[in-house]
C-alpha cells in the first residue's frame, strides 16, 4: 500500500491521527494523540507503512479499565488490511455470540451478536508492536495546544 493510499484511509477511519507542529521536536512524521485501540491501531499502521509515529497518552502501559472495546464483523475489513497486527488483536481479545444489554446492573435484553471484545490487553498489544518497531512512544501531554514535553 502507498504511502497517499495510508493517509486517506486514515483520514477516513482514524479520526484522533493527526500531524502535530510538535512532533518535528522528536523528528518524527505523525503524532497519534490517544492510545486508545483506535489510536494505538493508527499509529502501528502508520509506522508500519514506513512513518516515523510517536504515539502520545498519558497512561503507558494501558491500566485496567472498566470500559471494553467492541470490534464488530463490519470493522473486520479495516482492521485485515493491518496485516499480522489483526491475528494479534484477534488473539488479545474474546470472540463474542450473544449481546447483553444492561442499565443499572440489570441485563434488560439479549441479542445475538457476532464480534470480539477487546480488554486491555489489545491495546498494550498494539503499544508493543510499535515500541518494538518503531522504538517511538512518549507518554505525556501537556495542556490543550501548549506542546508535548
Amino acid at each position: 500500500m502507498e504511502r497517499d493510499t495510508i493517509i486517506e484511509l486514515l483520514d477516513k477511519v482514524y479520526y484522533n491521527a493527526i500531524t502535530l507542529r510538535e512532533t518535528m521536536m522528536y523528528g518524527v512524521d505523525i503524532g497519534t494523540v490517544g492510545g486508545g485501540l483506535g489510536g494505538s491501531i493508527a499509529a502501528a499502521t502508520l509506522g508500519r507503512a514506513g512513518f516515523s509515529v510517536v504515539l502520545i497518552d498519558p497512561h503507558h502501559p494501558y491500566p485496567e479499565d472498566f470500559r471494553c472495546e467492541k470490534i464488530e464483523e463490519k470493522q473486520f475489513k479495516s482492521l485485515r488490511e493491518t496485516g499480522r497486527l489483526m491475528e494479534g488483536i484477534v488473539a488479545a481479545s474474546t470472540l463474542c455470540t450473544e449481546l447483553w444489554i444492561a442499565r443499572f446492573g440489570r441485563v434488560m435484553n439479549k441479542r445475538p451478536w457476532f464480534g470480539f471484545a477487546a480488554k486491555d490487553g489489545v491495546l498494550n498489544f498494539l503499544r508493543h508492536r510499535l515500541v518494538r518497531c518503531h522504538d517511538r512512544v512518549v507518554n505525556e501531554v501537556v495542556g490543550e495546544g501548549a506542546g508535548i514535553e
